[in-house]
């Protein structure tokens, strides 16, 4: 059985509910977390994750528009879970 059709009204009802100032408020803050994170000795070998995990594979995605292979392995395999997750676990704006 196909996941995408599954993945269809999370999409819809997502893009719906994400407001142009949440969005705006996520791509400021995600670049101002790297700092923070970065001071934190035990996190640097997994800093990739929280930092790039937002990039998309055409280059649209944020904070660096980093592209296909340019995108960190580490990020793109948390992305994989990260959407996982959102689709199995409820949401305020959708049920999992």
């Amino acid at each position: 059985m196909s996941v995408i059709p599954h993945l269809l009204p999370y999409a819809i009802s997502f893009s719906i509910s994400m407001t142009i100032a949440i969005y705006a408020w996520r791509r400021r803050n995600i670049p101002g977390a790297f700092p923070l994170l970065s001071r934190i000795p035990f996190l640097l070998k997994a800093i990739d994750i929280p930092y790039c995990h937002h990039e998309k594979w055409d280059g649209t995605g944020y904070p660096r528009q980093l592209k296909a292979d340019e995108i960190p392995t580490s990020a793109r395999i948390f992305t994989v879970v990260d959407v996982w997750d959102a689709v199995q676990s409820n949401r305020p704006y959708i049920q999992g």
